[in-house]
């Protein structure tokens, strides 16, 4: 066959089909050639990458868990201390119901040693008696509150009645120094605080002490009626105050 002359125009059939057949084949080599290029890399280039796959994925599998046990423990440690905060707070109420508990104790032992004192023996001494002294301190230190504690056997069950007054003994500005009821009350107290029983009397009432008196003993004086009498007796001001505050 000639070939056709330089300037003949030459006309051939356009196959759309067979065009596209050849860019399908030519995809299909483009992929093929990507595949094998991943295969080779990773079995090749990339030892033990199958390997390094399956343990990333545990080490996934064991966070996953290990965040579930952190939580788990989170929670744990939460209701542990609110039971600890519980039990510290009824621990520590019951030691205060405790600590009230043996004060009121105390307090009744006290009392009933009192009443067996005025059942047992007033009726082998008649008359008017001075049985205890208390001084409680109060917020303010200067000032105290004083708890006198009288009892009576007078014959055919006669009231007594009369007046308790207090003195203290101690040292102002390096002199022994007695302060009597009226300087101890204040200008406007009263001149002594009074009692009316048949048997038995708790008397209560305030002081004051001067700034710089450091007290050293009571002496406390129930003044009776006609009939009555009056009687004295001295405590020691530490005796009086020991583990007593208001």
């Amino acid at each position: 066959m000639s070939r056709p002359a330089a300037g003949t125009l030459v006309v051939q059939a356009f196959d759309p089909g067979k065009v596209m057949r050849a860019r399908i084949r030519l995809g299909i080599f483009w992929l093929a050639s990507l595949a094998a290029m991943y295969f080779f890399c990773r079995y090749t280039l990339i030892p033990g990458y199958a390997e390094a796959q399956a343990e990333l994925s545990t080490l996934q599998s064991q966070l996953i868990e290990s965040r579930g046990e952190l939580e788990s423990l989170k929670t744990r440690l939460v209701q542990r201390e609110r039971a600890d905060q519980v039990s510290t707070l009824a621990g520590n109420t019951l030691e205060k119901e405790l600590a009230d508990g043996k004060d009121q104790i105390a307090a009744l032992r006290s009392e009933l040693s009192f009443y067996e004192k005025v059942v047992s023996g007033g009726a082998d001494q008649a008359g008017l008696a001075i049985n205890d002294l208390e001084i409680r301190s109060g917020q303010n230190p200067s000032v105290y509150r004083f708890i006198v504690t009288l009892s009576q056997n007078l014959k055919k069950d006669r009231m007594a009645k009369g007046g308790v007054t207090l003195s203290i003994r101690g040292v102002s500005n390096g002199k022994l120094t007695r302060l009597d009821f009226k300087r101890l009350s204040g200008a406007d107290g009263p001149s002594s605080v009074g009692f009316d029983f048949k048997y038995f009397q708790r008397i209560e009432g305030s002081i004051m002490l001067p700034e710089g008196f450091v007290p050293d003993q009571v002496q406390v004086s129930a003044n009776g009626d006609s009939g009555v009498g009056t009687v004295r007796r001295e405590f020691e001001w530490k005796a009086a105050t020991a583990s007593r505050t208001g």
